[in-house]
């Protein structure tokens, strides 16, 4: 049998270091069993008193488990019926993301977290095809106007994901039965008329049906659970790393981007902390404006993102290289993720892993640069484009402590 000194013959000195010596590095050393704590996942549903689009839902979750983890938001919208002359009406596409206008995860007085469902959008378009495919069934997305007046209709039940700091990462679940008080969720609904497409008369006023929250319960034994608690009140707690998503938006003039090459520049002054990934969206202001009749946030024209040049400049240097989103972007798409290019939106700034959610994989600290700038241009336009609004999102490290009782966000 060949000894390590006859497999390092193979090989130069320089290679020794890539060979071990002993079982403790053997891919065939013996494993014992692998032996889990008891627990029980229980799904948990909370009916809701029907609400009308234009308010809000507050659910406080009570404390009957150990964990709290994949949270939903079930609902069957109305039928549409035509008015004011109309010759069609419809729900606009992604129509569980739409109705939402914002999300709020809380704590007593603590704000944890706040969403705005650009950011499930923009997320959903880096699944790989079969997931995003299922994840656009649920919510109602990727369909032709021709599908959504059938579906206007005679509406079907819709299940959309609601986003949450621990990211369903079963070591970042909120020990929700070592709270004081109860861990609380508000979701703030979108009226009508920024769902509603239609030629003639918009509702006033809708009201969703058959509505409920839909969430997993982690129960453990109480000797774990006495445990978890134990952990809360430690010096220093618990401390969870979380993505603390951010959303700013800027507009852009129509006509603005000429062949010419010149460039739209934005001051990034709200970025600040540690940032490893900034997503852009770019829609027509006409689209976001519901006194229009065909309001569509998620029905994205690609046209203004074909030829985009961007790039990040502060302290003079670049601190997102130049780059083309259809070269560049097609390259770190196809080496970073596991999807199809059309993601419908640019990125700057990579995250190495970025499959690894509330892990850091590289960022860029904001704080120490001085009047960080975003660069657009986009010749192919050849100053013949409508009014636009960039969307950016960028995810931010921030940090959760779970301590005596209390949940709380470190930074502001």
């Amino acid at each position: 049998m060949p000894n390590a000194e006859a497999i390092r013959a193979q090989t130069t000195p320089e290679d020794g270091a890539l060979f071990s010596v002993g079982l403790q590095d053997s891919k065939w050393k013996p494993q014992p069993h692998i032996a889990f704590t008891e627990d029980l996942r229980q799904k948990g549903e909370l009916e809701l008193v029907d609400p009308r689009l234009g308010t809000s839902i507050v659910i406080p979750f009570e404390k009957t488990c150990t964990l709290l983890e994949d949270i939903e938001f079930e609902f069957v919208p109305p039928a549409l019926v035509p008015a004011g002359g109309a010759t069609y009406i419809r729900y606009c596409d992604y129509l569980a993301y739409a109705i939402i206008a914002g999300i709020k995860w809380s704590y007593t007085s603590n704000n944890l977290q706040t969403y705005h469902m650009d950011m499930e959008w923009s997320d959903l378009q880096f699944m790989t095809d079969e997931q995003r495919a299922n994840e656009e069934q649920l919510v109602g997305g990727n369909l032709s106007a021709a599908a959504r007046n059938t579906y206007a209709t005679a509406p079907y039940k819709l299940r959309v994901r609601i986003p949450a700091p621990w990211k369903d990462k079963k070591c970042h679940s909120p020990v929700i039965s070592a709270l004081a008080s109860k861990l609380t969720l508000t979701i703030d609904l979108n009226p009508a008329a920024y769902v509603v497409q239609t030629d003639g008369t918009k509702p006033a006023q809708l009201t969703l049906t058959q509505c409920k929250i839909v969430y997993q319960q982690i129960h453990t034994t109480g000797h774990t659970r006495q445990q978890f608690t134990a952990l809360t009140n430690t010096k220093n707690g618990i401390s969870y790393l979380v993505e603390d998503k951010n959303r700013v938006e800027f507009d852009i003039p129509a006509n603005y981007f000429t062949n010419a090459g010149n460039q739209f520049t934005f001051q990034l002054a709200e970025l600040d902390g540690s940032i490893f990934k900034i997503n852009g969206i770019i829609r027509t202001q006409d689209q976001l404006d519901p006194v229009n009749a065909n309001t569509a946030p998620y029905e994205i024209d690609t046209r203004y993102l074909e030829g985009l040049n961007y790039r990040i400049v502060s302290n003079g240097m670049d601190l997102q290289d130049p780059e083309n989103q259809d070269l560049d972007g097609v390259r770190k798409v196809q080496k970073f993720y596991q999807c199809k290019y059309d993601t419908q939106q640019f990125t700057c700034l990579w995250s190495e892993f970025p499959e690894l959610k509330n892990v850091t994989s590289g960022s860029i600290s904001f704080g120490n640069f001085n009047n960080p700038r975003l660069f657009l241009s986009n010749p192919l336009l050849n100053g013949n484009h409508p009014a636009l609004r960039v969307t950016l999102l960028y995810p931010r490290y921030n940090w959760l402590v779970h301590q005596r009782g209390v949940i709380q966000k470190v930074w502001r």
